[in-house]
């Protein structure tokens, strides 16, 4: 499989000119995974645009083939992409929470940052999914194919990364939950900022992104942290939003 894919890579040639931008590999790439992309619009960009593309598709292209050159295995790649795929965090998160409230020992500061972390998975979802909508940039036309549980319409486009949004999302939310609040947790905090970097590594030696869609993935990441701590959910907001549930049997803390 990683020969096929390379052979593949032979024949792209990432050093040519502004026609790595609208080439018709890309085109042929994505209509053949979804047929349904004819329409796309792909016009000639700016010449300043044209640079900085044809930069970041050859320096992805040259990271994607030293991994596949060097590491015979995409095992590791595959477990970073499921680690930061949205769906077990979205279904895992709640299944936490609601764990945890049916413990009386359950500490409501604990439930309140549980809940807001539940919400920017969400905003995380919105913003990726309207950020890709509006710039429709094409996956690498090296890459594998479809991913697992995930949304053509959306998924079939390259920025920003959404793995690499929400990695960073959550490494920041770990970040500020645990900066003040409890000790000795600063193992914890490297660790989950060693695994977001790692994914976002992954999204380019895997194929799946270019590097300005991780780099781009990292800010919309960042700026969702923002977002939630802005909005932060209060105890009282959540107490009143879900107070038929075991939430208000929970002790205050």
């Amino acid at each position: 499989m990683l020969r096929s894919r390379l052979a593949h890579m032979g024949g792209y040639d990432v050093a040519s000119d502004e026609s790595v931008v609208v080439s018709s590999e890309i085109r042929s790439s994505v209509e053949s995974r979804w047929p349904n992309t004819g329409r796309i619009s792909m016009v000639n960009p700016p010449r300043w645009k044209s640079v900085l593309v044809q930069f970041d598709t050859s320096v992805s292209h040259e990271l994607f083939r030293w991994y596949h050159e060097h590491v015979n295995s995409t095992i590791p790649l595959r477990l970073l992409e499921w680690t930061g795929h949205g769906v077990p965090w979205l279904v895992l998160t709640p299944m936490v929470i609601v764990g945890h409230l049916m413990r009386s020992s359950t500490s409501m500061a604990w439930t309140e940052e549980a809940v807001n972390f539940y919400v920017g998975l969400y905003t995380d979802l919105a913003l990726i999914a309207c950020m890709k909508l509006i710039f429709r940039r094409p996956r690498p036309p090296y890459d594998g194919g479809r991913q697992s549980v995930t949304v053509d319409a959306v998924d079939m486009y390259s920025f920003p990364s959404g793995h690499a949004t929400r990695s960073i999302f959550i490494a920041c939310f770990l970040s500020y939950v645990v900066r003040w609040r409890r000790h000795g947790m600063l193992g914890t905090v490297l660790l989950a900022w060693s695994w977001a970097i790692a994914v976002c590594f992954s999204r380019v030696m895997y194929g799946r992104h270019f590097v300005f869609d991780v780099f781009g993935g990292i800010l919309v990441g960042c700026l969702n942290f923002y977002i939630i701590h802005g909005v932060w959910l209060s105890k009282d907001a959540i107490l009143e939003w879900v107070g038929y549930l075991p939430l208000t049997k929970t002790k205050t803390g």
